[in-house]
């Protein structure tokens, strides 16, 4: 008789990453660094997804008539849970915050009902995963300075869909995503 070996983390998956570098010469210097964790799981029941990430880009020059310091944050959470209605069917909610002082923003806020489609039956998720999810999402932007259109912060709607496939077998895995957002009028 075959034993089952219980999964001692419960289905949970979790990944880390963490980069930096930095150059410089005579009157320019350059520093990145980003960070970025994630943690998901996903059974025949049900999908959660989380990620987060920081960054930071500095650049820096020094000449005797002209100095210039350039500064990029950004942080970023996503989150999503879904509940399966049956092998391929999942219904469920997805919500986001980021900051970025590239993209003017102070904090962007969405929340998201959405559906999601798997190709592949969510009792075989451990092993791959090719998904389609599509929300419409309720939006809140704040923003560091006024925009072109002269505003400080603002609400909108918008949809998404997110294309994700996920392999994962015993020599690695591989993953790619491909996805959408456009404000709805």
């Amino acid at each position: 008789k075959k034993e089952i070996e219980k999964d001692k983390w419960n289905n949970w998956a979790f990944r880390t990453s963490v980069s930096g570098s930095t150059n410089g010469e005579e009157g320019y210097s350059y520093s990145n660094y980003s960070g970025r964790f994630t943690a998901n799981r996903i059974t025949a029941e049900s999908k959660f997804t989380s990620s987060f990430s920081i960054s930071s880009n500095v650049s820096s020059f020094e000449y005797d008539d002209f100095s210039l310091v350039t500064e990029t944050k950004s942080r970023y959470t996503n989150m999503t849970y879904v509940k399966s209605k049956g092998e391929h069917f999942s219904i469920g909610a997805r919500a986001n915050y980021s900051q970025s002082t590239s993209q003017n923003y102070d904090g962007h806020y969405a929340f998201s009902p959405c559906v999601e489609y798997n190709l592949f039956p969510y009792s075989e998720s451990s092993e791959h995963r090719l998904s389609l999810l599509y929300g419409v999402s309720a939006n809140h932007n704040d923003y560091t300075d006024t925009t072109v259109y002269l505003k400080t912060s603002e609400n909108f709607a918008s949809h998404l869909f997110e294309l994700t496939y996920d392999n994962t077998q015993t020599w690695g895995s591989f993953s790619f995503s491909i996805n959408g957002n456009q404000i709805l009028d």
